[in-house]
């Protein structure tokens, strides 16, 4: 195990970038802080990547509801979103409408909704003066740069919160050995950082006593060949296999209306 620090610099802030968990209090006097976040990022070789979050928050009086805000600058949505209470394992379950929160009926569950360009995650408990772990699942899509060469890169903001952080592990995992590894990590206030490779296909950061509002991001790049290109082109396109199926048919249904026309005149 090695360390790098600040190898193969680049990668400013990502506007790929993770707004900052909220949660909603019973009283103003009530607050929070995180103990730990853990984030693991695994990258598949069509281009999707999955998401797992650990949570692991303080709170100083009653809390019933927490939100999660993901921008997806290419306009997809996340998806395979789930939720569980990290302290007991157990699984939320999904709401399709927003719930508040307020009575203990909506307790234990979770919905998903798009605003603003973000998908946002809300779910739903009851909890005070303990601490307590979340963990959130989902799928980011459309979020890797992949260059004509077929090389590729990754930047995600870990960090941007307005409470502190005790202290913020994740990890990069990609579908197979990184032969030419780039990677950095980048802090607003220039805080030390530890960076190591666990093995051939990961990269592992840790970071520390982050204060409120300081920024943390990440940047990992890999050789040609391990994130197919024409996969990630073919899932980019995707949100918009709808549009061209629906021109198709109004295409075909012209067509059809046409020829009707053209042998009903010819007829009569």
């Amino acid at each position: 195990m090695h360390v790098l620090k600040r190898l193969m610099a680049g990668g400013a802030i990502s506007a790929i970038s993770m707004v900052p968990l909220f949660s909603y209090a019973q009283s103003d006097a009530a607050s929070y802080r995180y103990n730990r976040i853990t984030t693991d990022f695994s990258i598949n070789a069509d281009g999707s990547v999955d998401v797992s979050e650990l949570l692991t928050m303080f709170y100083n009086g009653g809390f019933h509801a927490s939100w999660r805000s993901v921008p997806h600058a290419s306009s997809t949505p996340i998806t395979d979103v789930r939720v569980l209470d990290g302290t007991t394992g157990r699984p939320f379950a999904f709401s399709p409408e927003r719930l508040d929160g307020a009575d203990s009926s909506d307790w234990n569950k979770y919905s998903v909704y798009e605003k603003d360009g973000s998908s946002n995650i809300e779910w739903y408990y009851n909890t005070s003066d303990r601490v307590h772990t979340w963990v959130l699942h989902y799928t980011l899509h459309n979020e890797l740069t992949i260059t004509s060469s077929g090389t590729g890169t990754f930047e995600h903001t870990l960090a941007d919160y307005g409470v502190p952080v005790d202290t913020i592990e994740s990890t990069v995992t990609l579908p197979g050995a990184i032969t030419e590894p780039q990677v950095n990590l980048v802090t607003s206030t220039g805080r030390d950082f530890y960076i190591d490779r666990p093995d051939e296909r990961t990269y592992r950061f840790r970071v520390s006593s982050i204060e409120s509002g300081e920024q943390v991001s990440i940047h990992v790049g890999w050789q040609k060949g391990l994130v197919n290109k024409e996969a990630t082109s073919l899932y980019q396109n995707q949100k918009y296999w709808h549009y061209i199926l629906g021109a198709g048919l109004l295409a075909v249904l012209a067509t059809l209306a046409l020829l009707f026309l053209y042998w009903r005149r010819k007829e009569g």
